[in-house]
């Protein structure tokens, strides 16, 4: 597995521990209708979901109030719908998406008030605007946007406050070079990072630390990440959730934390992975998150169920793709991003897409 298979977050991974199995709840209220084709990919705003389907059209639903759904308003949207066609991939960041279109091209919609679009403004778009051409990938932090374009030039834009772009640490809202021979990349909400064609990660600001000599996957949470390496899973930055296990209040040297790992991803201050086909969480869990029943944060891993092919987290929530191709999710509903007229926090797993 490439690393550019990577399971990209915007802003959410974890060892082995007690397992409580969680029944999947589907809601009896205004239950989801499968929209056709199969999910392929989401990507977890604050408070939105970006669907990706096998035909490359994408579904967004959630809240709206920057036009971050890309869908020429600013109402927030309960239920799913299409909003485009021909996509390749999605990035979401705290209120504004990335949007990868087929023919190369990348797109943002949502807010702009430090330039993460990237238009040369700092207004806010409710229909998707076009950025950049010759695009591989893109990866949205929390108000930020980078781009790997296919010549392997890392380009960044939006929030600088940490000297991301530049030493000037100002706001840019035009795509900024600031790297070459870049392979893959993730977005945290302050830290970048990217394999080079060393095949080592590195993290920006700066793009001399080296985080690892080599991963197939990465993720990336408010101030942590975590790599998978020969299927050994490990953690690094702040810890104070429990995130990284029951380890120190920082990891700075990439802590192992599992084995047997397949799939990794984080939301703001959670983790989640995927062992043997099997969901486990831990970290901050205020929001039902962990979806196992509670609402306990969590310094040990938990299992919450089995059949997992693909696991996707951003803020606080974590969204699941089963073998069976349905969607579900846990973790804050309060845009109704996870399901209609259901409560806040979701502690239990609910379908947000039935795959058919």
């Amino acid at each position: 597995m490439k690393i550019k298979k990577f399971i990209i977050t915007t802003v959410a991974l974890l060892l082995v521990g007690a397992a409580a199995v969680v029944t999947l709840v589907m809601w009896p209220k205004n239950p989801p209708v499968g929209s056709g084709p199969d999910v392929v990919s989401v990507a977890v705003g604050d408070g939105f979901l970006l669907i990706l389907k096998s035909n490359n059209t994408l579904y967004v639903r959630g809240t709206n109030g920057d036009g971050q759904l890309a869908n020429g308003s600013n109402n927030d949207q309960k239920s799913t719908v299409k909003v485009m066609s021909d996509v390749k991939a999605v990035s979401a960041g705290s209120k504004h998406s990335l949007i990868l279109k087929t023919d190369g091209t990348l797109w943002a919609a949502g807010n702009n008030s430090v330039g993460q679009l990237g238009d040369g403004t700092t207004q806010a778009r409710t229909a998707a605007v076009k950025i950049l051409d010759g695009v591989e990938a893109c990866s949205a932090g929390y108000s930020y946007s980078a781009a790997l374009k296919k010549d392997g030039t890392l380009w960044v834009w939006g929030m600088n406050d940490s000297g991301l772009i530049d030493a000037e640490k100002q706001p840019v809202n035009t795509p900024r070079q600031i790297d070459t021979n870049v392979k893959a990349i993730v977005a945290g909400r302050y830290y970048l990072y990217a394999e080079k064609t060393d095949s080592k990660i590195y993290a920006y600001p700066n793009g001399k630390t080296i985080v690892a000599d080599a991963a197939q996957m990465l993720a990336a949470g408010r101030e942590f990440a975590l790599y998978v390496n020969s299927g050994s899973l490990y953690g690094l930055g702040l810890n104070n959730f429990g995130q990284l296990g029951e380890g120190e209040f920082e990891q700075m040297g990439g802590a192992k934390i599992d084995d047997g790992v397949s799939a990794v991803a984080a939301g703001y201050t959670h983790s989640v992975y995927i062992k043997d086909g099997s969901l486990w969480t831990l970290g901050r869990n205020h929001c039902g998150q962990m979806g196992d029943a509670t609402m306990s944060d969590r310094m040990k891993p938990v299992k919450v169920m089995d059949g997992v092919k693909a696991v996707f987290a951003g803020a606080n929530n974590t969204v699941v793709l089963k073998n069976d191709n349905t969607l579900w999710g846990m973790g804050d509903n309060s845009m109704c991003q996870i399901a209609p007229d259901v409560s806040a926090g979701v502690s239990t797993a609910v379908l947000v897409d039935s795959g058919k």
